[in-house]
């Protein structure tokens, strides 16, 4: 776990040296800010080919809740990451480890606004076959709860 979250700051921290506007997004305030900033990360691994897609949702009420002290509950959806292959390797493996560069990036900005987080993640193959062994996947489905950090 330690090095996953190191190897998350170390991405983010790079991309933000690279990006003036990733930068300027991290002192964006409120889940608001926390969107546009995981927005416009996650843009990068698009332009970048690890990703094809993502899709981002939250309650209509969420920056409200959130802005109160409430956790809220966000799914993201990755279709076509270059690392699901791997990752669901690893899952099935019980390792602690997942190469999901994303999803290291999404943990560590969270923690670096103070957001305690944590997921739950599901491989999903949204084709059907009728031989239950030919599983497929192409997207991963994350379903998070974000706290928002104590004053």
């Amino acid at each position: 776990k330690a090095f996953s979250r190191r190897l998350g700051d170390s991405l983010v921290e790079r991309l933000r040296a690279r990006d003036k506007k990733l930068s300027e997004l991290a002192e964006a305030p409120g889940l608001a800010g926390i969107r546009k900033e995981l927005d416009a990360t996650l843009g990068t691994f698009i332009t970048a080919g690890l990703i094809r897609e993502v899709k981002v949702e939250q309650e209509d009420d969420a920056a409200e809740d959130f802005s109160e002290g409430y956790a809220v509950d966000t799914k993201i959806t990755l279709k076509g990451t270059a690392t699901m292959a791997a990752s669901l390797q690893l899952a099935g493996e019980g390792a602690a480890f997942r190469p999901d560069f994303s999803t290291l990036a999404v943990d560590a900005i969270l923690r670096k606004r103070g957001v305690t987080a944590s997921f739950d993640e599901f491989f999903l193959d949204e084709t059907y076959r009728s031989d239950p062994n030919d599983f497929r996947p192409d997207t991963l489905l994350q379903q998070w709860s974000w706290e928002p950090a104590k004053s």
